[in-house]
């Protein structure tokens, strides 16, 4: 298909703000190039930096994050037993006197058996009352043979598993942890009983006592809604820097449960689907256009040198108050197209993997067609690399 004409003037600007502009970009980057080691650099079509991030590192967490803790063997509980032992006697006393009071024999051989019987089975029962809340599967890992990314955090000071609650669509009392689904908006709407038009995704947490808190993916699950714009699709800006959707996932515990959030940078990752996978990296932009006309936008990715990217995922999504047209191409090559009618599409995830495979310098270009109202375009990459 041939390619939209750009919009004449689009690009050029002032002589002296444009060279302005590079020389910045180019001591920004050396500055990156001085203080990071081998990180992906991305800049727009002006030459400012819009990432150099050495990306999210990917390490497989211990295996006492992935077992369930055992609660420990049922102890007698004395002080409980002790009650029930008073209980029953005074229960079996009070028939007795009743029986002597209207001289009914009891035969104290048969008193004593009443008295035997019930103080038994009323021992035996205490193990299974002090071991209510003991989880069932304790010492068994987690299943990761579905999992893909996979993100993992301990809280020192614990879970009141309770307080977790309101941050789940619908969650399983396992006793000493719950298991359930937290929605992420990525507009970072908290309500979730609102049903709005924009998009969603349901993350699977995993909430201990003992301090950690896991989230993942599904291998089965759309890639491109690893990227946590924090806005809706009507509202123009980057990705949050440091952030994915599992980490947002994490932080609307945090919040449900009263906790200081931790920040994003403090979640570690792993991905059981890539584990050969070192790093994550996302980066990306927006682009909007009022009005009728055309816009171009281009970040330009340059890959360090040696590296091996095992996975690389487009995740775009476009918006339009009108009827605007949006077009994704990476390195020329069409990869998208969107007519929009006063609607949304996306955030969806496109595998480019195939465009990644060299170190030379990447064009990743939105082209937003706007008619009357207001059409905007996002687009990110993911790449997992080593």
């Amino acid at each position: 298909m041939t390619e939209p004409p750009e919009m004449i003037g689009e690009k050029k600007k002032g002589g002296d703000e444009k060279v302005n502009v590079n020389v910045l970009g180019m001591l920004s980057m050396l500055v990156l190039m001085l203080f990071q080691v081998n990180p992906v650099y991305a800049t727009e079509d002006n030459g400012t930096v819009v990432n150099a991030a050495k990306g999210i590192p990917l390490t497989p967490p211990p295996d006492e994050a992935l077992t369930v803790p055992e609660v420990g063997p049922a102890q007698p509980n004395f002080l409980a037993q002790l009650c029930i032992v008073i209980g029953v006697a005074a229960f079996i006393g009070g028939l007795i006197i009743i029986a002597r009071k209207r001289n009914i024999k009891v035969k104290s051989s048969l008193q004593a058996s009443m008295i035997l019987m019930i103080m038994v089975s009323t021992f035996s029962m205490m193990p299974v009352v002090a071991a209510q809340g003991t989880s069932h599967d304790f010492g068994n890992p987690l299943d990761t043979s579905n999992i893909g990314l996979f993100a993992y955090f301990k809280e020192e000071s614990g879970w009141t598993l309770a307080d977790t609650v309101p941050a789940f669509e619908g969650y399983t009392d396992h006793g000493n942890y719950y298991d359930g689904i937290v929605r992420v908006w990525q507009d970072q709407r908290s309500d979730t009983n609102f049903l709005g038009s924009d998009v969603y995704i349901d993350i699977q947490v995993r909430v201990r006592g003992d301090g950690w808190i896991l989230a993942w993916m599904t291998r089965d699950q759309d890639k491109g809604n690893i990227v946590f714009w924090g806005r809706s699709r009507f509202s123009e800006g980057n990705p949050v820097i440091g952030a994915t959707t599992l980490s947002r996932a994490m932080q609307r515990v945090y919040h449900a449960a009263g906790k200081e959030w931790v920040g994003h940078s403090a979640i570690k990752y792993y991905d059981y689907e890539f584990p050969e996978a070192g790093k994550l990296v996302i980066f990306g932009g927006s682009g909007s256009k009022v009005g009728c006309g055309t816009r171009n936008k281009t970040i330009y990715c340059v890959l360090p040198a040696g590296v091996t990217v095992y996975k690389a995922i487009l995740s775009y999504g476009c918006g339009s108050t009108d009827t605007g047209k949006v077009y994704y191409y990476i390195d020329g090559e069409q990869i998208a197209y969107y007519s929009l009618h006063n609607s949304k599409r996306g955030w969806i995830g496109y595998d480019v993997t195939q465009y990644f495979s060299s170190e030379e310098k990447h064009a990743l270009k939105m082209t937003i067609r706007g008619a009357f109202g207001k059409t905007l375009a996002f687009m990110a990459i993911i790449l997992w690399m080593r």
